[in-house]
């Protein structure tokens, strides 16, 4: 099993947490996005993911869940 970070917005969009850095643009840090689950940076444990759904970003705003996929 593998899990993937998912963010949903108050306008029923889903966004994926994808691989990469985060980036800067114009100051603000955000976090690489993707609208695809299939896209999705894959995390080995739920305790990573958990971890990696704390960080910090502009966009990382919204209703964050851990989703468990098969791999």
């Amino acid at each position: 099993m593998k899990y993937i970070i998912a963010i949903d917005d108050n306008l029923n969009h889903t966004e994926y947490v994808a691989e990469g850095n985060n980036y800067i643009v114009n100051g603000a840090i955000y976090v690489p996005l993707t609208g695809s689950a299939s896209e999705a940076r894959r995390y080995k444990t739920r305790k990573i993911a958990e971890r990696a759904s704390e960080r910090n970003g502009e966009n990382m705003w919204g209703r964050v869940r851990i989703i468990e996929v098969e791999e």
